[in-house]
């Protein structure tokens, strides 16, 4: 079964405005979503390093093996998918990876997003639309929406990946090439 990994942040310790809606957000989609529950981290306990290769970045004490890469899909943040630069941004990330989805613009500090896109994977919409669908539903038409997916190779075909067990997915694309999208919610 498919693993499912969330880490949020709620308290900023004054290095930007607390949020009050991160954890709800975040545990919605956790416990909505059909698969295995890996981990969940928050606020102190949620790091960079989780995110980051062994000896690249800073600190170099990355851990992306033991977290991230070891589950199947992980959550959304503002302005991870900000268009300018984006290609050269996530350029080493996409080794395997299917799709980024996030936000060009600051997204709302709201509860249900996540909860919304869980439901939309668990029937069946593609990781696109259940995206697109849930931000719509969730933010002000002032928002916009994005996605950062590679492909390349036989069979490859990303922008029709659904959630495991519930439709089409693709292949680890070999990353040859890369497609971006944004859209207003």
């Amino acid at each position: 079964m498919a693993k499912i990994g969330i880490e949020w942040v709620k308290k900023y310790h004054g290095r930007a405005p607390n949020l009050s809606n991160t954890q709800k957000q975040a545990e919605g989609f956790y416990n909505k979503l059909s698969g295995t529950r890996s981990f969940n981290w928050g606020d102190d306990l949620a790091w960079d390093q989780d995110f980051e290769e062994k000896g690249v970045g800073s600190p170099v004490t990355g851990t992306d093996t033991t977290w991230i890469d070891s589950v199947h899909i992980a959550f959304d943040a503002c302005e991870i998918l900000r268009r300018s630069g984006v290609f050269d941004r996530w350029r080493d990330t996409l080794k395997g990876l299917h799709i980024i989805l996030g936000f060009h613009t600051t997204c709302g500090d709201e509860s249900k997003r996540g909860r919304y896109f869980a439901e939309y994977l668990n029937d069946g919409y593609t990781v696109i639309e259940a995206w697109k669908k849930a931000c719509k539903e969730t933010e002000s038409s002032g928002t916009k929406w994005a996605y950062l997916r590679s492909g390349g190779g036989s069979g490859v075909n990303t922008y029709n990946d659904h959630w495991h067990g519930k439709g089409w997915v693709s292949p680890d694309p070999t990353n040859s090439w890369r497609a971006y999208s944004k859209g207003s919610c």
